[in-house]
């Protein structure tokens, strides 16, 4: 605060009153000026200072300007950026308060509570049904990959895998029954492959057909529900005309105050930003005087 910058010691002037002098004049004119004023001329009074080579003058004050940077300017820019925070969000509330009637707000709540339940189940419908419909197309792929297997041999044997009998007509039948018992034993085993798929994909396919019927009677549910809430706000069910003109003066009133303090705060922060880096700089100047190379981190604090 002025207050505190007024009460800052200064060192002794040792071998470079000019320098002294400048920050002195900073001291003396802080008390009238503004916060981005009295910073912007504390930086330039410490790099007037550093310009003469006040290195060794600056023993004692250095602590005392950066305490008072850290503990007062600086948690004051801050507090000034949280307050304008906050009245922001009770200019925001103050949206909230602009409502209808009691009756009206108690069937509007009920309304959009139902309304939004109502959507967020037909989102969980939808999100199965798309799952369903997914396992679904698998199981119908798989279906029709095993029944194509076992189409191709549900099939009347050729004349020519018979072959012709032999020497012995015992052998040339024992053949044939061995032969086609494997023919068999693979027709069996993929008509039972073809079964289970076939059963695999009804099951899905019922299932998703179920929820394709339950998706359409939530949807309309919850369209039903959107037309009553279009019609609560917008028709006869909102009582007295008034009701809305007064909730629209209201709201007006509150985006009015809103967009004024917003347009504000969008220029105050591009300010106190600005004081932020100075703020900053000054620290960094601070901490250049107490290193050996002054001019090189001078340069590394623009």
């Amino acid at each position: 605060t002025a207050e505190e910058m007024g009460q800052l010691a200064l060192p002794p002037a040792v071998d470079h009153q000019l320098g002294l002098l400048a920050l002195r004049g900073w001291k003396a004119g802080s008390a009238i000026e503004t916060q981005a004023q009295q910073i912007q001329g504390l930086e330039s009074a410490l790099l007037g200072m550093s310009k003469l080579g006040l290195g060794n003058a600056t023993t004692g004050f250095v602590d005392e300007i950066r305490q008072l940077v850290q503990d007062s300017m600086m948690p004051q820019l801050i507090n000034q950026s949280s307050a304008t925070g906050r009245n922001l969000i009770l200019l925001h509330d103050a949206f909230h308060q602009c409502s209808f009637s009691e009756y009206n707000t108690i069937d509007w709540n009920r309304l959009y509570w139902t309304h939004r339940a109502c959507r967020r189940n037909e989102s969980l419908v939808a999100a199965a049904l798309e799952s369903v419909t997914t396992i679904w197309q698998d199981a119908y792929d798989s279906m029709r990959q095993n029944c194509s297997e076992f189409k191709f041999l549900d099939v009347i044997p050729d004349h020519d895998e018979c072959g012709t009998p032999g020497a012995s007509m015992r052998m040339y039948v024992e053949g044939l029954k061995n032969k086609f018992k494997e023919k068999y034993d693979a027709w069996k085993e993929a008509k039972k492959i073809c079964d289970t798929a076939k059963s695999i994909e009804e099951a899905w396919h019922r299932k998703k057909t179920e929820l394709e019927q339950e998706l359409v009677k939530v949807q309309k549910e919850c369209n039903d529900l959107q037309d009553a809430m279009d019609h609560f706000a917008c028709g006869a069910n909102i009582v007295g005309a008034q009701n809305c003109a007064a909730y629209d003066d209201c709201y007006d009133r509150a985006l009015c105050a809103f967009q004024e303090a917003n347009n504000s705060a969008v220029s105050l922060e591009a300010n106190l930003k600005s004081q932020y880096r100075a703020l900053k700089r000054i620290e960094c100047i601070l901490l250049a005087f107490e290193r050996e190379d002054l001019a090189s981190e001078l340069d590394a604090c623009k």
